[in-house]
């Protein structure tokens, strides 16, 4: 088995430690992705709060009189001696108040204002409270029927001295503030703070669902990621390319032969074509095979741009586009036609035709088919695919050979079979790490040596992972919205002509 399964990739035996920096960005990532969802529990929050509040209100009024409390002396009392008199007021007031809870208790003036009022119970909850240093209290009663609480409380006012009478002696009851009858409830409703108060729980259950999202997610941001679970080697990481606004068509083309790519996109591919041809030439290998876990992670524009570099070096480069389920290498290449197919030469016997890309000073040629092919597999197995791929690499440097993505069909292992070495190319936070090291392993069975990764769209900023380069709104794609309709800034085509030989047949 290859070098890269050295190391134990079991699932079940890495625990992975949970990074800051990386769970805010997919938290942030989230929120934008997801911000819909908040916005759907805040309204259901907000209305389910507001329907409580509405359902389940229930108005409370409070009847209220404040009273003053005098002791009946009889002949012994003089009206000369007041201050004895209101001393003695107040200190029988303060005891009225604190014996109320319990005269309030007995059954002697539950059962007088029952019987005074006619009622089997009493709908209401009756208060005291007494005022300092004064003879003053105030009596209260609370229920839900403003006309009950009005009666309730001048029935306790009716009897409340036939029952205190026994506990601190004959009293008299002035009013200063009748009863009246209470109009608004006590409780009004606050529909605003119950719909806030909705608002904010169903923000808080959006995020909270948005943090499990974060925390559940497994891709990989960082090159550094897979080191630690397999023992190759990340060959560099290439930006997601930026394309400013502009008036009219440009060409949006993914290429270092495009001035709008930037510098920092030419520069990474040139890192990355510095180190895939010294291990190499390192390890006297011709054949690279170029694969993904998922489609779309911007294989075929690596494999392409890669040619491109060491084409403008001066090596011969011969590009193959094994992908004849989506073949596209060809119109990247601005050498698409409707003659010249792959699987021509390999199902009937005609001549292969390469097609020179220009600009490239005859050192870069492209194989392939522009139009797609059900069922690859038996062509890309068979012996004549070897014996092509075989006799081609006897007249270039090189060979690239683009595959499908590994989770679309077994193509790209049945390619690593014929191949020297494979570059495996990895979205930043795109595939799961898992589908990533079973696609990793699918290239493993068949012995391939592995060139190393390369990451690719790599962010910077808030939405990315610490990364220097810009990133862009337009990314990688075939034309893009304001891309040529033609097959590109290089010309038609060239050919040059593979003639068959015994050995092929």
């Amino acid at each position: 088995m290859s070098e890269f399964h050295e190391k134990n990739t079991k699932q079940e035996s890495f625990v992975d430690v949970v990074d800051l920096t990386v769970l805010i960005v997919d938290i942030w990532k989230g929120i934008k992705k997801y911000w819909w969802l908040c916005v759907i529990c805040m309204a259901v929050g907000a209305a389910g709060f507001f329907v409580q509040a509405v359902t389940s209100y229930v108005p409370i009024y409070r009847a209220e009189s404040t009273l003053t409390v005098t002791v009946s002396q009889g002949s012994e009392y003089d009206e000369s001696n007041s201050t004895y008199g209101f001393y003695y007021n107040i200190a029988t007031a303060d005891q009225m108040t604190k014996t109320f809870p319990y005269i309030l208790q007995s059954e002697i003036l539950t059962d007088m204002i029952k019987e005074d009022l006619g009622v089997s119970y009493i709908n209401g909850s009756i208060s005291a409270s007494g005022v300092e240093s004064s003879n003053l209290f105030t009596l209260s009663v609370t229920g839900r029927d403003p006309q009950a609480a009005k009666d309730i409380l001048e029935s306790v006012i009716r009897n409340y001295p036939a029952v205190s009478k026994y506990v601190i002696g004959n009293t008299k009851i002035n009013i200063i503030e009748p009863v009246i009858l209470p109009e608004k409830p006590i409780n009004e409703p606050n529909y605003t703070n119950s719909v806030t108060m909705g608002i904010m729980l169903g923000a808080a259950v959006g995020f909270i669902v948005i943090v499990f999202y974060a925390l559940a997610r497994r891709t990989i941001r960082k090159a550094d990621d897979l080191k630690e679970r397999l023992n190759i080697v990340s060959l560099g990481e290439i930006p997601y390319v930026h394309f400013k606004k502009r008036k009219g068509t440009f060409d949006q083309s993914i290429s270092i032969q495009n001035e709008k790519t930037g510098y920092a996109f030419k520069e990474a591919i040139r890192t990355l074509g510095v180190r895939v041809e010294k291990d190499l030439d390192e390890n006297q290998d011709k054949v690279l095979l170029v694969s993904s876990t998922l489609p779309q992670e911007g294989k075929s524009v690596i494999a392409l741009n890669l040619a491109y570099r060491l084409a403008k070096k001066g090596k011969s480069i011969i590009l193959i586009d094994a992908n004849l389920r989506k073949p596209e290498i060809r119109e990247l290449a601005g050498v698409a036609t409707d003659k010249g197919e792959m699987t021509d030469y390999l199902l009937n016997g005609e001549q292969l035709r390469l097609f020179e890309v220009k600009k490239m000073n005859k050192k870069l040629y492209v194989v392939g088919n522009t139009q797609p092919i059900k069922n690859p597999t038996k062509i890309l197995s068979s012996e004549r695919m070897k014996k092509m791929v075989k006799k081609l690499s006897e007249h270039c440097d090189y060979i690239i050979i683009d595959t499908p993505p590994v989770s679309v069909s077994a193509d790209a292992g049945i390619v690593a079979e014929i191949s020297d070495a494979a570059l495996y190319v990895i979205q930043q936070d795109y595939a799961k790490m898992w589908d990533v090291l079973d696609g990793i392993s699918v290239l493993g069975i068949s012995d391939t040596r592995m060139c190393g990764y390369v990451m690719n769209k790599v962010e910077s900023g808030l939405e990315g992972y610490g990364y220097a380069y810009g990133y862009g709104i337009y990314g990688y794609g075939r034309y893009g919205k304001y891309a040529y309709k033609s097959y590109g800034k290089y010309g038609k085509y060239g050919k040059h002509v593979y003639e068959n030989s015994e050995e092929d047949e």
